[in-house]
């Protein structure tokens, strides 16, 4: 029997998660100014020290999970640049450099090797398509050893579904994001209760809700919870470069009464911003 790792018993006893951040934005603050049509989806290849300092930064601020940077490294995003064919390599290093800081960090980190949006409408790709992409890439994750698949936010519903339903059953763990308009629906208009119930159904165990600003999610943290049997529930906002690590530590306090398995931020989110959430989450279960 495979043991289970620590961060997933205290998730399982109720404990509040803390996530890493905005990678591509902490990328950029650390120097990688990468061009061409790739960007910096190859940074585990062309600046692995980069991306291992960013890692790094975040575990010693305190995360309970590192994401790999592995959302922009299927074949298809690859071949942009003419990496296609690369994608297995790619993807396997930047999992490794997640890992090599996961277990170098002084508490039990753990790892999540994310899935990113295929750009189906981009290049007119049917859902048949895009199912059998994401199985290939979640076939990438499971032979490089991950052991949990996190779906980042997609422009379609049903794309996020396609990638889900692939990744739950070829991975011990499926965690999906879900982005949030200013009303508390999907950016593609889906209702939220229907997102929430068709991700549980196809085998996600936790939830993310993604919003640009705190608005929508208290009251969408509350809708997923009650529709939500058997899934954990978690929020993610977005961090501007001006937003202070109190002010967004306070910001998640909230949530985190509320319920809140998982708490983080993505765009500018700093070491700072993370040890300040950090040390709020555990002042909290002291108290």
């Amino acid at each position: 029997m495979a043991q289970i790792h620590p961060t997933l018993l205290r998730l399982s006893r109720g404990a509040t998660l803390v996530l890493d951040g905005g990678t591509s934005a902490a990328l950029a603050r650390h120097g990688y100014h990468p061009t061409g049509p790739l960007r910096d989806a190859p940074a585990a290849r062309d600046a692995p020290d980069v991306l291992a300092m960013v890692h790094r930064e975040f575990a010693d601020a305190g995360v309970d999970l590192l994401t790999a940077w592995t959302a922009s490294t299927s074949a298809r995003a690859l071949a942009r640049g003419g990496f296609g064919m690369r994608a297995a390599a790619i993807t396997h290093r930047a999992m490794d450099l997640a890992a090599e800081e996961a277990a170098s960090a002084d508490h039990p980190i753990l790892v999540a090797s994310a899935i990113g949006p295929l750009g189906i409408e981009r290049d007119r790709l049917s859902m048949r398509v895009a199912h059998d992409e994401h199985k290939e890439q979640v076939a990438r994750i499971a032979s490089g050893g991950g052991s949990l698949c996190l779906i980042e936010s997609m422009p379609a519903f049903e794309e996020t579904l396609a990638a889900t339903s692939v990744a739950a059953v070829a991975i011990p763990e499926t965690w999906v994001t879900l982005s949030l308009d200013a009303q508390g629906a999907l950016l593609d208009g889906t209702d939220l209760t229907r997102a929430v119930r068709g991700c549980s159904a196809v085998g996600a165990r936790l939830v993310i809700l993604s919003a640009a600003t705190m608005g929508p999610l208290h009251e969408a943290l509350e809708r997923a919870q009650t529709c939500a049997s058997g899934v954990f529930v978690g929020v993610r906002v977005h961090v501007t470069q001006d937003t202070t690590p109190e002010r967004f530590a306070s910001s998640l306090g909230a949530c985190i009464t509320r319920g809140a398995h998982v708490v983080g931020g993505s765009g500018h989110v700093t070491g700072a911003h993370v040890r300040a959430l950090s040390e709020f989450v555990r002042a909290r279960r002291a108290a």
